[in-house]
């Protein structure tokens, strides 16, 4: 095996990349030639723009274009977006490949996370050999052929006494007890995503996934109370259209000097001319609470709320049960615990 080996973000990660970072460079040009080009512009918004732009450059370098892992004859130099890491040969316990990456477990130290080369989540679900999977086992054939008298480079038991090994599927095939006990379609979801391996982390993701949906949930029934109210008390009452920038800008008297926005529906921006009167619904004991007359609320608004609700609180249940199975399981104990079942899936032994 000739060295030094080079890996790098693959050809479709790297194509993406470089069209994302010419995208935004012509945009950086775009926006300076506006700027020159038309003396009226408004400098403050391009400037945050060009900026934004430039971030996303600078993002995309650092993230898909700069990362790479190098063997030479000596150690295994691991370039990620924000560090670079040298590990000595004689130090590699072992290499895995992951959602993550490809990680590389050492003596005396964390694991390293080779960031350019990563296993997709399809390929992981479909038991196929990827890249990374080819780019861990020359690891670790690097690492037991320059092995020093030291000690073996190799740890066989590294792989199951390390929580990184642990899926979804696990803790599906070895569930706790209710109501901690995961679904297969948790599993999935859960599996599928890049989940982490700490329950700290987990727990959370949880509650992020908890908050938007019953934050969206929070919203839909707000909507469909004011809907409600309005339809129980609404009055009907006479404003004036001031804008039309995508919803209706009105006011009356009894809101005055303050206007707000109402949806206009399906109707175009003509049927609203500025300066002309519409009917609205609005509730006398919260005059802001209004509708114009003849607008419904869209259903597939509401189905969609509902959804997103739906989503967010399945994920934050598989989330919370994956952040409670990684606390009880000897993850990182000796391997005694692991076994597999009639059907040959790996299963750990937990506590309920």
């Amino acid at each position: 095996m000739t060295l030094p080996i080079v890996w790098r973000v693959g050809r479709a990660g790297l194509a993406a990349a470089w069209t994302g970072v010419t995208v935004c460079v012509l945009a950086i040009l775009a926006v300076v030639t506006w700027v020159l080009v038309r003396p009226d512009a408004d400098k403050g918004s391009a400037s945050i723009g060009a900026a934004l732009a430039a971030l996303i450059v600078v993002m995309l370098w650092r993230s898909a274009i700069h990362p790479s892992a190098e063997a030479t004859e000596h150690s295994l130099v691991v370039r990620n977006p924000l560090q670079t890491v040298t590990i000595c040969w004689d130090d590699v316990v072992d290499a895995t490949a992951g959602y993550y990456g490809v990680t590389v477990r050492q003596r005396g130290g964390r694991p390293t996370t080779i960031w350019a080369v990563q296993k997709s989540n399809i390929i992981t679900w479909r038991r196929r050999r990827a890249r990374a999977d080819e780019v861990a086992s020359t690891i670790r054939n690097l690492a037991t052929a320059r092995a020093t008298a030291g000690g073996a480079a190799l740890d066989p038991t590294a792989r199951l006494t390390s929580r990184r090994d642990v899926e979804p599927e696990d803790a599906f095939r070895s569930p706790l007890r209710f109501p901690w006990r995961m679904t297969r379609p948790e599993a999935s979801v859960i599996g599928f995503m890049r989940h982490p391996y700490s329950p700290r982390v987990s727990a959370a993701a949880a509650a992020l996934f908890a908050v938007v949906g019953l934050a969206v949930l929070g919203f839909e029934a707000d909507d469909q109370l004011s809907t409600y109210l309005l339809h129980e008390r609404g009055v009907v009452v006479q404003a004036t259209v001031l804008a039309v920038p995508g919803q209706v800008k009105v006011v009356w008297p009894a809101i005055a000097p303050h206007p707000i926005f109402l949806d206009a529906g399906h109707q175009p921006p003509s049927a609203y001319p500025i300066g002309s009167t519409v009917d609205v619904l609005s509730d006398p004991q919260h005059p802001t609470r209004a509708g114009i007359v003849g607008v419904k609320p869209e259903f597939g608004s509401t189905v969609a709320s509902f959804a997103i609700a739906f989503i967010s609180l399945s994920l934050a249940s598989g989330y919370a049960k994956w952040a409670r199975w990684l606390a009880v399981t000897d993850a990182d104990q000796p391997p005694s615990g692991v076994g597999r079942d009639q059907a040959g899936h790996r299963h750990l032994k937990v506590r309920p």
